[in-house]
């Protein structure tokens, strides 16, 4: 095994993923069988003024590329930065979820009788799922497994296989989807929470009393949660889907109405203020914020819906700092979600037209310079996560970059050259434009976008060359970060 392929993965994964010896060995051996099956194509892409978006998805370094979307907006003042999209109209609806895997966005039709996906590489619509007589009440989705649920019945769809099969549930609520597993609360009176495992089929009933319980689960790869009361007393309970047992944690405040898990903690809201439970010691500390309702949370960043706007912040022990990333949003926005990947999406209130999303793991470079003829600069912005669920260990990257060049000569001279051809190269990927140069795309600055989810992201590139042919004249720029 190459040792390069050892600092590559030590590199990779975060502090807060553990690999036993065998899990590292399994992966590296994996990455190197897979990579020497890979032949990769050539990573082409297009002018924006062109509009052309080509796509080509592998399991591990898939490439989709597109043309930058007009309704698309940043806010270059925040720490991280938003994406405006603007949605067709049959897409306002509440319930909403982003699919990593497609970059597509899916939703109830409007007639919530069927489900449907707004593909976000060529802005495209479909429905994804057979119209049913009755209404479709709640939806979950991940990257294998799409849920979808009646007052009579759950839908159940493998998205590799597309496999389907229905569970006869009456009334279910509070759908949670994490992996390859379910949980719900039923109508009972008696042990109303149940676990479901999608491939075994296999049922797994809470043992908690109905009185007991509030209406708000959480599900993880190995625990179920919940809030009950007892005694006048509010208590976190923790119970392991492995071992079959119960933790119970006594907690500060009287009205538990939210939970979440993020790095190895409890963070619940009760009575409007935020708290953090550490189940390995049973302690709650208090986490100074502002009047919220409702909260969010995806590793060392938390949302709160304050208000009518929402705000995100990143979480330290007791104390949490302002991205100030929607500060220049005036309209009211809802409630925050995470995706699996740490994707946030914020709906405008009321379902309106636009949604806001932001990459928390996103980090931007900047790269500048210029030759005697051109002048160009080029943003690069990379994303990754690790996510392990039930033993296996998935990498989700998306990037995306842009290239602006601006001729310095005079325009006459550009047109006479008849054509403007402009390639670079981006990690191991090769890009490549033509542009014929007639009266209506003749300018003096051009742009070009590229986006690719599932690749390999650009690391510690001091310098790309950008070479720019015009007519029998050629350039080299050499693009430095800054």
């Amino acid at each position: 095994m190459k040792t390069n392929w050892k600092r590559i993965l030590d590199h990779l994964v975060p502090k807060h993923v553990t690999l036993s010896q065998k899990r590292q060995q399994t992966i590296l051996e994996e990455a190197e069988a897979r990579l020497a099956r890979q032949k990769y194509p050539k990573r082409k892409w297009q002018p924006a003024v062109v509009g052309v978006a080509l796509a080509t998805i592998s399991c591990l370094f898939g490439l989709v590329l597109l043309h930058e979307d007009a309704t698309k907006q940043s806010n270059n003042r925040a720490d991280v930065l938003y994406e405006k999209i603007t949605l067709p109209e049959e897409y306002k609806d509440s319930k909403i979820f982003y699919s990593d895997t497609s970059n597509s966005l899916i939703t109830r039709s409007p007639d919530h009788k069927s489900l449907q996906e707004y593909d976000m590489n060529f802005y495209s619509q479909k429905r994804i799922t057979k119209p049913i007589s009755k209404e479709i009440l709640d939806i979950a989705v991940n990257e294998e497994w799409l849920i979808y649920v009646t007052e009579s019945s759950i839908y159940v769809e493998n998205r590799y296989s597309n496999k389907q099969y229905e569970i006869n549930r009456r009334n279910i609520a509070d759908l949670q989807l994490v992996g390859n597993k379910i949980s719900y609360i039923l109508p009972s009176k008696n042990h109303p929470y149940q676990v479901y495992d999608l491939e075994k089929r296999v049922f797994t009933t809470i043992p908690i009393r109905k009185d007991e319980i509030n209406t708000h689960a959480v599900l993880t790869n190995q625990l179920f949660i919940t809030s009950i009361q007892k005694n006048h007393k509010q208590f976190i309970i923790t119970y392991s889907l492995s071992k079959e047992d119960f933790k119970e944690f006594e907690v500060l405040g009287q009205n538990v109405k939210g939970l979440s898990y993020a790095n190895n903690n409890i963070y619940y809201n009760a009575d409007d203020k935020l708290f953090r439970l550490n189940p390995e010691t049973g302690n709650s500390i208090s986490i100074k914020t502002n009047p919220f309702t409702f909260f969010t949370i995806y590793q060392n960043f938390i949302a709160l819906k304050e208000k009518d706007t929402v705000r995100l912040y990143k979480l330290s022990e007791t104390t949490l700092k302002d991205t100030k990333v929607f500060e220049t949003i005036s309209v009211p926005l809802g409630n925050p979600r995470f995706s699996e990947e740490g994707l946030l999406l914020v709906n405008t209130k009321n379902n309106a037209d636009s949604l806001y999303t932001v990459d928390v793991n996103a980090k931007k470079f900047h790269y500048a310079g210029e030759s005697e003829n051109w002048k160009a600069t080029y943003e690069y912005t990379a994303s990754e996560s690790w996510n392990e669920n039930y033993g296996i260990l998935k990498y989700h990257s998306r990037d995306k970059g842009l290239l602006m060049i601006h001729y310095k000569g005079k325009l006459k001279n550009l047109a006479a050259s008849g054509d403007l051809h402009v390639a670079y190269e981006v990690g191991s990927s090769s890009m490549d434009s033509n542009l014929e140069l007639v009266e209506s795309t003749i300018k003096r600055e051009y742009k070009f976008t590229d986006k690719a989810i599932g690749g390999a992201i650009m690391r510690n590139k001091k310098v790309i060359d950008v070479k720019i042919k015009w007519g029998k004249h050629e350039e080299t720029i050499q693009l430095k970060l800054q």
